[in-house]
């Protein structure tokens, strides 16, 4: 069975396998660096939360919540 395969229809399919190599690339770029970026998110917060005395009182007065209390 022979392949009947038009110019239109070979630009047209390049340009739809290019797309989609885009955007899973794209995808998984995003997703690494958001992962990356929660990682260090999380590691800042477990180092502050660990060197900071459990009774000091100057961390309540020092809250970015301060307002809102």
């Amino acid at each position: 069975m022979k392949l009947n395969l038009s110019l239109k229809g070979s630009l047209i399919l390049a340009f739809i396998t290019i797309t989609l190599v885009l955007v899973v690339g794209y995808s998984m770029l995003s997703a690494r660096y958001f992962m990356g970026g929660m990682d260090t998110i999380v590691a800042d917060n477990l180092v502050r939360a660990a060197s900071l005395p459990l009774n000091n009182e100057e961390l309540y007065r020092n809250t970015a919540l301060q307002g809102y209390s």
